[in-house]
């Protein structure tokens, strides 16, 4: 059955706050996505590190030069071309989180490094 909006609003919400929390303690989680919340039955989420525990799914990463498999639809600008995490960066992470809750999972941004800039 499909959520409602309402549903789907409260899952953002949950995730804010989850959010919010890592960074009131200056803890950046770096890898900000569906894949790594926890549902329960009530449909609310708790962040965790899913993916990291279970292996990266290939349709979710991208192989940077030098071999750096990232999330790359997730990460903001500064991640994939320093591998720079920050509390902002995960703000990016969130607003992608939004846009795959609001979009009911579509997956339409593809991993693509073609058009990637090489940092200097």
């Amino acid at each position: 059955m499909p959520l409602t909006p309402v549903q789907r609003l409260s899952i953002c919400h949950d995730a804010s706050l989850a959010l919010s929390h890592l960074a009131s303690r200056q803890v950046v989680h770096a890898d900000v996505a569906a894949r790594n919340f926890l549902v329960t039955g009530a449909l609310s989420v708790r962040l965790a590190s899913v993916a990291a525990a279970r292996g990266a799914d290939a349709g979710d990463y991208c192989e940077l030069a030098g071999g750096r498999l990232v999330p790359l639809r997730w990460l903001a600008p500064e991640s994939a071309l320093a591998a720079t995490y920050t509390a902002a960066s995960d703000v990016w992470a969130y607003a992608i989180l939004v846009t795959e809750v609001s979009s009911r999972g579509d997956a339409s941004l593809t991993c693509s490094t073609a058009s990637l800039p090489t940092a200097h």
